[in-house]
């Protein structure tokens, strides 16, 4: 399974999202007092009120969920080159859907002060289930569909037993904030590693 030079070009947009956001996580925070990053969630750096709250739903949300999603639509069409079945591409879509739920947290941010459950918060909220369901549905079909190709089937499970565990495993002595954390690095993580091994194919096929 390989990329032509135009999805090598998408590709490489998987492996700069993760650190984009990473980055942008770290940047912005450090601009705000008694910010600490194992208790507090990202999305509260884009809440109305905070400092840079418009530049950090933009930076840390749209860019790196576009620069993901970008990265999926390669990766489905590369499924649909290789002949892959029905159920890993509806997998991959399922991810671009997760992607792009992402993206959009950047719109609807939370709004300091107001419950989740009302406004413009309860969509943000909304959204933020919506990508680590879709996530961890995309990776569970993807590994169902790719039995073949065990090394990214595996992945793709694990990837979503992390997410699950990270997220919903209350027995784990981990403040929310870093929970979030890991599901976030195994999401940015697991797109980084398909879209260079993808992308070492292609070189290799191109060479």
């Amino acid at each position: 399974m390989s990329f032509p030079s135009s999805r090598r070009r998408l590709a490489a947009a998987g492996l700069l999202a993760g650190p984009w956001f990473a980055v942008a996580l770290l940047a912005f925070a450090a601009r705000v007092p008694g910010y600490r990053h194992a208790l507090h969630p990202p999305a509260l750096l884009g809440a109305t009120g905070m400092p840079d709250a418009m530049a950090w739903n933009v930076l840390g949300f749209v860019v790196p969920g576009l620069l993901a999603a970008l990265a999926l639509q390669a990766l489905h069409g590369a499924l649909r080159a290789a002949g892959a079945g029905r159920v890993a591409r509806v997998g991959a879509t399922v991810l671009l859907l997760s992607a792009l739920a992402f993206a959009a947290q950047g719109l609807l941010p939370l709004q300091l002060g107001q419950a989740l459950d009302t406004g413009a918060a309860r969509l943000h909220v909304a959204l933020w289930m919506a990508w680590w369901l879709a996530a961890m549905a995309g990776f569970a079909l993807l590994a169902a569909g790719m039995r073949r190709r065990r090394l990214l089937a595996a992945g793709a499970l694990l990837t979503a037993i992390a997410m699950g565990v990270a997220l919903h495993a209350e027995a784990l002595p981990l403040a929310g904030g870093l929970r979030e954390r890991i599901a976030l690095a195994a999401w940015f993580g697991w797109i980084a590693c398909v879209s260079w091994t993808f992308s070492r194919s292609a070189a290799s096929s191109a060479g």
